[in-house]
Formats: C-alpha cells, sequence, structure tokens
C-alpha cells in the first residue's frame, strides 16, 4: 500500500549535524531572567508584512500588562532587511517589552521568532503600539560568547510559549547548569563483549546485571551490596552470545532469557536451560530480543540479521512461528537484506508496537490495523544515517515520542508531530555538539529531574561518549562542557561499548547504567545524582535546583501479561501529561532493562497513573505526593488491585521483573 506517511528533515539535516554548536549556554541568561527583566512578555502572531512593515496581534499576556492589542513594527535600515523578514507572515513571536530598571531600557523589546533567532526592537514611549526594528540580538557576539542569546533559547516559539506558560504558573524549569553525578565500578570482564541487561534473575528481589560474551557472565546482587559470579548457579557457563532480552516466554511466571537465537528457560529459582534454537535462522545474527508484536500480551521475538533484515517469530499456543512475510517485513521498502540494528515502541500512539530499524538510512516499521508494517524511510534528498547505527525510543520531547538515532559521526533526533516526524536536532541547543564514532545510544532519565536524556557510547576505544542531559522543551545541556567532562567517568566515557543497560540497580530511585566495554570491561555506572541532592533547599538554591529537591521518585513495577512492552502514563491534577515511559526500551544492540521504570515528579500534586499493559488493558491508580512524601516510593501495578508502598531499602526495589 501506499505510505501517506512522511519524514519531515531539514535540508542536508546530516550535513549540519557535524557543525559545532554556535552558542553556549549561558546560566545567567535564560528565560527565567528575561522574564523578570522586562515588564512585560507577550505571545504575538504576525498578521501582515511588508518589505519594511510588520502588524503584530497579541494573542495573550503571560506575564506583566501591555495595553495595546495590536503593534506595528517598522524598518527603515536597509541593512537590516534579511533580518527583518524573520517576522513572516502568519508566523508567531514572543516580545520581552520594555527593560525593567533605569529609564533608558524602557523602550527596550526583545523578540525571539524561532530557531535561536532573537531579534531587538524600540517602544515609542509615547505610542506603545509603534516599535521600531532593530535587528539581530546576536550580531557581532562570538560563537562562544555567553551572552550570546543563542544560547538563551532555540527551539521553536510555541516551546517557549510553554516554558513562560509553566514559569508564570509556578512550574518551569529549564536547568542551565550540569548536576548529573555517576561514579564507576567495575564488576567483571567478558571475552568477545556484546550486549547488556539489568534485571532480578536469581529471584531474591535484587536486581542482578549479565554481559553477554563467549560465554555469557551474571554477576548477582547481595544483600551487601556487592556482586559475585552467578553463572555457574544458573547454569549458563555454556551459554554464548552476543546478544540478550528477559522477559517470561511460556507465562509460567518465571523469567526466561533469550540468548541470541535460544530461549533459556527459567526455573523460578535462578536456574537456566536451553530450550533450543528458535525458527527463522536465515542470516547471520546482529541483535534479538523480546517485543510484544501482536498485541495478546505475550512476548514475540524480533531478529536482526545480517544481510537478511528483520524476522518476527510470533509466540504462539503452538510455540514460536516464523511470520516475517505474513507481516510485510520480507519486502526491500521493509528493510529485507539490510543490517542493522532495532528498537521498539508506539511511534503514533495508536497502541500498536512499530519497530524502527538503523539499516541503510534507517526505516520506520509502523504496525498497521491488521498487523503488517509499512516501511517510512528516515531521509532527506539522499542524506543517509551510516549503517549499524543504534536507536534509542523514548518519550524524549515529553509528552511526544522521540528517536534518536546515532551512527557514527551523525545523529538525529526525530519528535513525533500528529504522526510524522519532524527533526528537532539543530533547535535542541547542545545536541548539536559534535561527536565522532557514536555505536550504541540508550534514552532514560538519567539525572532524576523527570526528563528523559541520551547517551551515546562510541563503538571503539578512545572514542568519547555523548552525554546531553534533557532540559525539555526540546532544549539539551552538554553537561561535560561545563563539568570537565567529568559527569560519565572518564574511564567509561572514553573507552567505548558494545552494550548499555539502564536500570535503578541500587534502589535509590536514580537509573544506573551498565556498561559493557569493547575490551569486555564491565561496569556500572552508579548514579550518585539523587544521593547527593539536597533534601531542603536554602536560601541561595537556583530555582532549577529548588524544583529537583522537591521532586519525588516513583519507581513502577507492572505486575502479570503484557508487563514488558506496556506504558505508563502520569496525568497531574488538570489531566495533563507529567511523564510517560514505555518498558523493555533500549533494546538495540541486544541489551535489556529491567521491567520497571523510575519517574521523577517535580510538582507536587494529585497524581493519575496509568499503565496500559502490552495487550491494551489499562490500570489506573491515584496517587497524591506531598512535599512531605518520601522522596523515593515504589508503586506495584498489577491486573488484580494495585499497591503502594513506601521504597524498602537502599538495596533495591523488592519483587521480581
Amino acid at each position: 500500500m501506499m505510505s501517506t506517511r512522511r519524514v519531515i528533515l531539514a535540508a542536508a539535516a546530516i550535513a549540519l549535524l557535524s557543525q559545532p554548536c554556535p552558542g553556549l549556554i549561558n546560566p545567567k541568561l535564560q528565560p527565567w531572567h528575561l522574564m523578570r527583566s522586562y515588564r512585560a512578555v507577550l505571545m504575538m502572531a504576525v498578521t501582515s508584512k511588508e518589505r519594511d512593515k510588520a502588524v503584530l496581534v497579541v494573542r495573550s499576556v503571560s506575564h506583566g500588562a501591555f495595553a495595546p492589542k495590536a503593534v506595528t513594527v517598522t524598518n527603515t535600515d536597509e541593512e537590516l532587511i534579511e533580518s527583518f523578514a524573520w517576522l513572516a507572515p502568519k508566523g508567531k513571536v514572543v516580545a520581552f517589552a520594555g527593560a525593567v530598571g533605569p529609564a533608558a531600557g524602557r523602550q527596550d523589546v526583545l523578540l525571539y521568532v524561532g530557531g535561536g533567532s532573537w531579534a531587538r526592537a524600540r517602544m515609542d514611549e509615547q505610542a506603545p503600539a509603534r516599535w521600531a526594528f532593530g535587528g539581530d540580538a546576536d550580531e557581532g557576539k562570538g560563537a562562544t560568547s555567553s551572552q550570546r542569546l543563542f544560547g538563551t533559547f532555540n527551539g521553536s516559539v510555541a516551546s517557549l510559549e510553554r516554558l513562560l506558560a509553566d514559569y508564570a504558573r509556578g512550574a518551569g524549569y529549564f536547568p542551565a547548569e550540569p548536576f548529573t553525578q555517576f561514579s564507576a565500578k567495575r564488576i567483571g570482564q567478558v571475552t568477545a563483549p556484546g550486549g547488556a541487561a539489568i534485571a532480578d534473575l536469581n529471584a531474591d528481589g535484587r536486581l542482578d546485571l549479565l554481559a553477554c560474551g563467549r560465554p555469557v557472565r551474571l554477576f548477582c546482587r547481595t544483600a551487601a551490596g556487592a556482586f559475585e559470579d552467578g553463572t555457574a548457579r544458573a547454569g549458563l557457563t555454556a551459554a554464548n552470545a552476543r546478544s540478550v532480552s528477559i522477559a517470561d516466554a511460556d507465562g509460567d511466571g518465571r523469567l526466561d532469557l533469550l540468548l541470541d537465537r535460544t530461549i533459556w528457560r527459567g526455573d523460578g529459582k535462578g536456574g537456566f536451560r536451553a530450550s533450543g534454537a528458535l525458527p527463522g535462522a536465515g542470516g547471520g545474527l546482529l541483535s534479538s530480543a523480546f517485543v510484544e508484536i501482536d498485541g495478546d500480551g505475550k512476548p514475540d521475538v524480533v531478529l536482526s540479521r545480517k544481510g537478511a533484515g528483520l524476522a518476527v517469530l510470533l509466540n504462539t499456543a503452538a510455540g514460536f512461528r516464523d511470520a516475517t512475510e505474513k507481516l510485510g517485513l520480507s519486502t526491500a521498502e521493509n528493510g529485507a537484506g539490510g543490517t542493522g540494528y532495532f528498537d521498539a515502541g508506539d511511534w503514533d500512539g495508536d497502541g500498536r508496537t512499530d519497530l524502527f530499524y538503523t539499516a541503510e538510512c534507517g526505516t520506520v516499521l509502523y504496525q498497521n490495523r491488521d498487523g503488517t508494517f509499512e516501511g517510512v524511510a528516515i531521509r532527506d534528498k539522499g542524506d543517509e544515517l551510516p549503517a549499524l547505527g543504534t536507536a534509542a525510543f523514548g518519550y524524549v520531547t515529553r509528552p511526544a515520542a522521540g528517536l534518536f538515532l546515532a551512527a557514527g559521526d551523525a545523529k538525529l533526533l526525530l519528535a513525533e508531530q500528529d504522526g510524522d516526524f519532524a527533526d528537532v536536532t539543530r533547535y535542541g541547543n547542545e545536541i548539536q555538539d559534535p561527536a565522532a564514532g557514536l555505536r550504541v545510544a540508550v534514552a532514560e532519565d538519567l539525572n532524576a529531574d523527570g526528563t528523559v536524556d541520551l547517551y551515546a557510547a562510541g563503538g571503539a576505544k578512545g572514542v568519547a561518549g555523548f552525554f546531553v542531559a534533557n532540559r525539555g522543551y526540546g532544549s539539551f545541556l552538554l553537561e561535560g562542557k561545563y563539568a570537565g567532562g567529568k559527569v560519565i567517568p572518564p574511564a567509561v566515557y572514553g573507552t567505548g561499548a558494545t552494550g548499555l543497560a539502564v536500570g535503578d540497580v541500587t534502589g535509590d530511585g536514580a537509573n544506573d547504567v551498565l556498561v559493557v566495554g569493547t575490551s569486555g570491561a564491565v561496569t556500572l555506572l552508579v548514579n550518585e545524582t539523587l544521593a547527593a541532592r539536597p533534601v531542603r533547599p536554602t536560601a541561595s538554591t537556583s530555582p532549577d535546583a529548588r524544583k529537583r529537591a522537591r521532586a519525588r521518585v516513583l519507581t513502577i513495577i507492572p505486575r502479570g501479561t503484557g508487563a514488558r512492552g506496556s506504558v505508563v502514563t502520569v496525568r497531574d491534577a488538570k489531566q495533563r501529561i507529567a511523564a510517560r515511559r514505555r518498558i523493555g526500551g533500549n533494546i538495540a544492540t541486544g541489551c535489556a532493562g529491567p521491567a520497571r521504570t523510575a519517574i521523577a515528579l517535580r510538582e507536587p500534586s494529585a497524581y493519575r497513573i496509568e499503565v496500559r499493559f502490552a495487550d491494551g488493558y489499562v490500570v489506573t491508580k491515584a496517587l497524591t505526593l506531598l512535599p512531605t512524601s518520601p522522596r523515593h516510593r515504589v508503586l506495584e501495578v498489577s491486573r488484580s488491585p494495585t499497591r503502594v508502598r513506601s521504597h524498602p531499602s537502599p538495596g533495591g526495589a523488592s519483587g521480581r521483573d
């Protein structure tokens, strides 16, 4: 069938992504400061435009007071025509009008027109509805100047409007300084390294670590917080694999392992036995994963094969059956014959699982109502991502779905817009910064502030990683630039990785990262961000740090059929989406995290938590978080009545995945 879906990418997007970021983020020149520095903040729209005159109507006033309902902006300087063209017909504008302070500045106007473009104007003191255009506000400022307004905000006008509206209601949060902290804990070593996994594999209530290799190695967490080699006790000494996935494949309530093409059945006590190879063995294997495909809640299997595209094995009453051709994945436009990694998620919000395949230029495989897949290429005018890139799906641009693609020296962040794609990379501040040799990536909240961050590791020793903290509103902060490169410990950041898995191993509410390095080193990045966060702000605490200190973290653990692949949505008292997560993502390079998620909520409020299980079954739970509520709580959501209990101990959230 002919696709009606599109990919909206800016021209030559890939080439531009290798260019350095044109402006530093200045923590002393942020939208919050501008809001306090001007007497009125106006949301405006251009209703008419001529070469030397534009009329802007005032749609709303988000701060202060401004009497005129419309403004005429004139330009008398021919040298400013190019920047005056930014005021495009029907375009939206945010205006900061009338500087606070000395009378000389009361006529100043600062205009934001989107894409990092800021302009100045001067208001007629006797007739506030008449403004004289003053040109590019960043004119003459060097690319590294901390006074360059590009570093203040460079997203869409709509995003800035949302931020300012949140500030007006006391909920604004837009961090501009690094605050993420990790330490590195060496766990062990593997030969021929591959993927990584985090799960409670020995059923003792603590999350364990598995590293792929020849053989795989299982490291079990003890009650004292140490890790012991449990490979032999688990019966895995003969298991060789480059890819791992974890789910209850046969519905017996016990976790099973998918190691490459073989399912190892769990006995519920930490032991596993091989059950035989799966069908669909054509082509050498690149990676495999349990993925709920057909909506029955039972984990199916997706295989990525070298030179043979993707294969889907449906989990039926008669066992796993090859449905690759039936689902439309045997066609060239849907990736047949390709070589690449994949991730999974519901891109268009229709409740069906879509696939993201990185072969060639990259393809999004939408699942249609009849269960077949329809491929849409991720490209623009011939630009392509290199093969063997990684994909990380998550709700990065909350609440819209986001897809982070990284391959070699190229990277893209795509956001969902009405079912289509939009390339938002160039508008995300320091996500634009150059990177090289990227191979594996994850999208998850790595600093416990409620937004989904991005971390990509290089594919070889000596290749630096790329960690950007999500500031919200489509903007990202390359924290290492301001923290001397010490956010991710250098011993891990520059060694390259074959696998990354994310989960709260230590049980404090902050996500840790298991790294399998290209050298075979197995390292746990212990997240110390939450532990270092002050419980009570002081008078000198910045507004953003104050918000983080007020945040409360929920570890949400779905239970029962369809738990892996479920989607958790948290809404506030006004039904606004405060957070959304998918359970069981970040699988692209043969990795697996636990079937749970940690969600930080910054505002004390009455919340409604909805868990949509992979078969469509929905459970909701009301929960009120107060400033006096425990900083970290565990919420178990099953298909029977839910229960809430406080976090048990630093040893980890109890219960199996």
